[in-house]
C-alpha cells in the first residue's frame, strides 16, 4: 500500500465557526455618522383595557437616555416617534420613512439604532420563507387603516440596505418579536442556563443576498411568547418588561453573552415568562461587548475598540451631524382641545399582555 502522510496546513481554517480573514469594506467618502430611531407606542386611539398600553412611551424615554449615557449618542442624533405628540405620531408610514432615513447613505464606519416599543403581531405568511408559518408584524398606531409592518418589509428597510463595515443595534420589546427581523443567527442557550451555542437559520426564500453589515438584535421574547408591561419598578411609572431588563443589565463593557443571560435571569426571578432572544446578521462574538461591538476576525489579535465615552462625558465632535426626517401629516389620537400628555402623565391602563404590577429585583 502507499502510505500518505497528511500535514495541518497552518494557514487554512480548522475552527468550525472561523471564516477566512474577510475584505476590507470600501473606504467612506466622509466622517462617521450616528443615527437612532426610538418608537413608543401606546395606541391612545384604542379603548383603555383593549389594547391600549401604558408603557412604552416611557420605555422609548428610558433608551434615550441609554443611547446618550451607555452608548455615547448626541440628543441631535436621536429621531423619535410617539401617539402623545401630534407632530411625531408613529404611523406606518411614518415609522417607514424614518428607518429608511435611518439607513439612507450608510457608510462603513456608521453606527445606528432601532428600538420599538409597542403592539407585536403574527399574521399568515404568504411567501413560504417562515419555518412557523407565520410572519412576525409590528403594528403602527394607525393599523386599523394602514394595516401593519411585516418582519419582511422590516427587514428590507433595516438591514437590506447596509453595507459592510456599518454597525446597528436593534431592540424590540413586543409580543413574537423573536425573529422580528428575520436575521440568519441565533443564540442557543443551553439546558444547563450558561453554555451558549449560535445556530444558523435556512436561508429566506426568493431572499436577496444577505447584508454584510453587522446587525444585532435583542428581542423580547419567543416567536411564540408574549411580551409584558410593568408597573412599580420602584418608580411610579409604567414599563415594558424588556426594556427594564435592559437597563438594569446594560453597562459600557458587559458582553454580549453576559447581557443575554443577565436579562435572562432578571426576568425569571421577576416571574416573567418571557425569554429575551438575541440574533444577529453575521456570526456573533459572544465575548465582544454589546455596546461597543466590533466583530474582529478569528485570526486578528488587533486590542478591541475603545469603549464610549463614560456617563456624563460628551462624545467627540463629528463634522457630520444626522437631522431627523420630517414626519408625515398624521392626526394626534387625542380630542381636540386636550392638553398635550407627556409619557409622566399618561394615563393609567391594564398593562400590555400579561398583567405583572409588582417591583422588580435588581439585576445580579
Amino acid at each position: 500500500g502507499i502510505l500518505r502522510e497528511h500535514f495541518l496546513k497552518l494557514s487554512d481554517c480548522f475552527m468550525p465557526e472561523a471564516q477566512p480573514a474577510p475584505s476590507l469594506p470600501a473606504a467612506p467618502t466622509r466622517p462617521p455618522v450616528r443615527k437612532a430611531l426610538t418608537v413608543g407606542i401606546n395606541y391612545y386611539t384604542l379603548v383603555a383595557g383593549h389594547g391600549q398600553l401604558a408603557g412604552c412611551i416611557n420605555d422609548s424615554e428610558t433608551m434615550v437616555g441609554i443611547l446618550r449615557d451607555t452608548f455615547g449618542f448626541q440628543e441631535n442624533e436621536i429621531c423619535r416617534l410617539r401617539d402623545d405628540r401630534s407632530s411625531m405620531m408613529p404611523t406606518k408610514a411614518n415609522i417607514l420613512a424614518s428607518l429608511r432615513w435611518l439607513t439612507a447613505g450608510a457608510q462603513p464606519g456608521d453606527e445606528l439604532f432601532f428600538h420599538y416599543s409597542g403592539h407585536g403581531g403574527q399574521q399568515q405568511d404568504t411567501d413560504g420563507d417562515e419555518e412557523s408559518g407565520k410572519d412576525s408584524t409590528l403594528i403602527p398606531c394607525d393599523f386599523q387603516s394602514a394595516g401593519m409592518i411585516v418582519d419582511d418589509e422590516l427587514y428590507e428597510h433595516v438591514v437590506e440596505p447596509l453595507p459592510k463595515g456599518v454597525r446597528m443595534w436593534v431592540m424590540m420589546d413586543c409580543c413574537h418579536s423573536g425573529t422580528a427581523l428575520d436575521l440568519p443567527f441565533k443564540v442557543v442557550v443551553g439546558p444547563d442556563g450558561r453554555s451558549m451555542s449560535i445556530s444558523r437559520t435556512r436561508v429566506r426564500r426568493g431572499a436577496p443576498p444577505e447584508s454584510k453589515a453587522e446587525v444585532l438584535m435583542i428581542s423580547g421574547c419567543k416567536d411564540n411568547q408574549t411580551s409584558a408591561d410593568v408597573a412599580g419598578m420602584g418608580a411610579a411609572k409604567s414599563a415594558g418588561a424588556m426594556t427594564t431588563a435592559f437597563r438594569h443589565c446594560i453597562n459600557q463593557s458587559i458582553s454580549c453573552e453576559d447581557l443575554l443571560l443577565k436579562m435572562r435571569d432578571f426576568l425569571r426571578r421577576n416571574r416573567y415568562a418571557q425569554v429575551p432572544q438575541m440574533s444577529s446578521e453575521q456570526y456573533v462574538q459572544l465575548d465582544a461587548p454589546f455596546a461597543a461591538y466590533v466583530a474582529q476576525p478569528h485570526n486578528s489579535r488587533d486590542l478591541p475598540a475603545p469603549a464610549p465615552p463614560p456617563r456624563g462625558a460628551s462624545p467627540a465632535p463629528r463634522p457630520m451631524q444626522a437631522q431627523s426626517p420630517p414626519p408625515h401629516a398624521a392626526t394626534s389620537p387625542l380630542p381636540p382641545g386636550s392638553p398635550m400628555m407627556t409619557a409622566a402623565a399618561a394615563p393609567a391602563s391594564p398593562a400590555r399582555r400579561n398583567r405583572r404590577d409588582r417591583r422588580l429585583a435588581p439585576c445580579a
